[in-house]
């Protein structure tokens, strides 16, 4: 017992998943869940209202499954040490991260609606319901495994301003979910069709 005890935090229960939330694409419940959670993570930290997320979907390893939810599984799900940033972008720039898509494959976003074609051209998008302006400044919530050339994306190209949060991805993702418990009393989301594919 005594060499198991070293490990025993990971068993700690986080919450219940009444379903399972699952990754998928274009779009689904983890996705959103995952990229939400960094944006308001990343709120939190800097003080700053973040207009859209990005995380790569490659960087989520394992999903939720209906039933008890311990640490072991947020560890597992998001094992790369990944920390938080906010970088402040032209709208030009943030549209050369989701044509980057199109070449690579859609990833996990918040904060906006993305529509593609199913030939994967990128259609239309639009931030808080308005559609992006090349010459405004938007902010950005990320990982620093994207800023400079991981997954093909180099969020930090062209900042305006990169504000390092400290904050790991996984940390940010657990009291997001901590906080959800003790809200709602369950873990569970649903997705809003951030993405269309036409």
């Amino acid at each position: 017992i005594a060499a198991q005890s070293p490990m025993a935090f990971v068993k700690e229960k986080i919450g219940y998943a009444p379903e399972d939330i699952l990754r998928k694409r274009p779009e689904g419940k983890l996705n959103d869940m995952l990229v939400d959670m960094l944006m308001a993570a990343c709120e939190e930290a800097t003080g700053q209202k973040v207009d859209v997320g990005l995380l790569n979907y490659g960087g989520v390893r394992t999903e939720i499954h209906k039933g008890n939810v311990i640490l072991d599984n947020i560890m597992s799900m998001l094992p790369f040490d990944n920390y938080i940033y906010l970088v402040r972008l032209k709208g030009s720039d943030l549209k050369n991260i989701y044509e980057t898509m199109t070449r690579y494959g859609i990833q996990l976003v918040g904060g906006v609606k993305l529509v593609f074609t199913k030939e994967n051209e990128l259609v239309s998008i639009e931030i808080g319901g308005k559609a992006l302006e090349e010459d405004k400044e938007y902010t950005l919530a990320t990982v620093d495994f994207l800023l400079d050339g991981g997954d093909h994306f180099q969020a930090a190209k062209n900042a305006l301003e990169l504000v390092g949060t400290g904050v790991l991805l996984r940390d940010g993702v657990l009291a997001q979910l901590r906080k959800m418990v003790e809200e709602k009393g369950v873990i569970e989301y649903r997705t809003d069709g951030r993405i269309a594919v036409l």
